[in-house]
């Protein structure tokens, strides 16, 4: 049986659960079983059909936990941990009780695990040591379901959907800042724009004021399926995180930014590499950002060759598969004696 460690709250988002439901999909489907450990997101794994045990703790401080007896009662063999707080001794004090699997996009500091997962672009650029098996790279990118055999055909004529998604929490309330933004800038025209609000966006209710405010904005809350709005839309402004791998699945031109440290780097490889027009980092300079995002806009929506170009390389990147061959080296780790 593999069981999986992950939280979700308004202070880390809903990345690290949202994507370990695409690897506990993909083990269901393999014909696998597995069993959820939250401190704070039970609600969400449930709605998920999920099995999920609910655990004493806070999600940024794993030196007390203890989920031994857990693994025991629910007979797991093999545990994927997604979370930055567990360190070295973490993994300690699991050896012998469980095979283990990390997924970290910081390297590896030497972690006793078995298997480490970076799915991310930039993943070359930390180091790895140690007897662990390595899936790194793009290919590993662990995409829901919906992600796969997408059947696209793009056009690069003129922009008429623009899609704004801006993570689960949107602190900042960044949402409100680009509406405002690209609807009192005419070189937008008449785009429609698409706005994704996530479940732990505390400032969902004055968005849903701002949008009768101003035309040609839909508002998608919890939105039930990604993959067929960005099908259809023609350029995207996003958070950083596994969302951008999504935007790549269906080629979307985009710009992104980042709001936390960790995807800084991701975003500028973004950009280095000629997939993405990246428009900063918001934290530490939030004015730049959107000045960033309002000009990267206005590039993509003035030039259909620069879209085509970019919508090609990003489909080249990801295929939607990831979350299926994580699930299969996870099984593969579960049967090892």
């Amino acid at each position: 049986m593999i069981g999986i460690r992950a939280d979700g709250n308004e202070n880390i988002g809903t990345g690290h659960v949202m994507r370990c439901l695409s690897i506990g999909d993909a083990i269901r489907k393999k014909g696998g079983q597995t069993v959820f450990f939250s401190v704070d997101a039970e609600g969400i794994i449930r709605r998920a059909g999920f099995d999920c045990v609910s655990i004493p703790g806070v999600y940024d401080d794993l030196s007390g936990e203890d989920i031994f007896a857990l693994l025991s009662e629910k007979r797991i063999t093999t545990l994927l941990v997604d979370s930055y707080y567990a360190d070295a001794a973490y993994f300690e004090r699991l050896r012998g009780k469980a095979k283990t699997a990390y997924i970290f996009d910081m390297g590896d500091g030497g972690l006793p695990v078995e298997l480490l997962i970076n799915y991310n672009l930039d993943y070359d650029s930390h180091e790895y040591r140690g007897s662990k098996k390595l899936l790194m790279g793009c290919a590993y990118a662990p995409l829901r379901a919906e992600f796969q055999n997408l059947n696209i055909t793009r056009q690069f004529n003129e922009v008429k959907n623009v899609m704004v998604t801006t993570g689960g929490t949107d602190k900042y309330n960044l949402a409100s800042k680009i509406i405002r933004m690209v609807r009192e800038d005419g070189a937008f025209g008449g785009a429609v724009l698409h706005v994704v609000v996530g479940g732990l966006n505390v400032f969902a209710g004055e968005i849903r004021e701002m949008v009768g405010e101003y035309p040609s904005v839909v508002l998608y809350e919890n939105c039930g399926d990604m993959a067929g709005l960005m099908k259809k839309c023609d350029i995207a402004v996003s958070a950083g995180g596994s969302t951008l791998y999504e935007i790549c699945a269906c080629g979307i031109p985009c710009v992104p930014f980042s709001m936390a440290g960790n995807q800084v780097n991701v975003v500028n490889v973004m950009g280095q590499k000629g997939i993405m027009l990246p428009a900063g980092h918001y934290e530490t300079d939030p004015e730049g950002c959107m000045d960033a995002i309002r000009k990267n806009l206005k590039t993509l929506v003035n030039d259909a060759a620069l879209r085509k170009k970019m919508s090609k390389k990003e489909m080249g990147l990801v295929d939607g598969k990831g979350a299926g061959r994580i699930a299969e080296e996870l099984i593969k780790l579960d049967k090892k004696k």
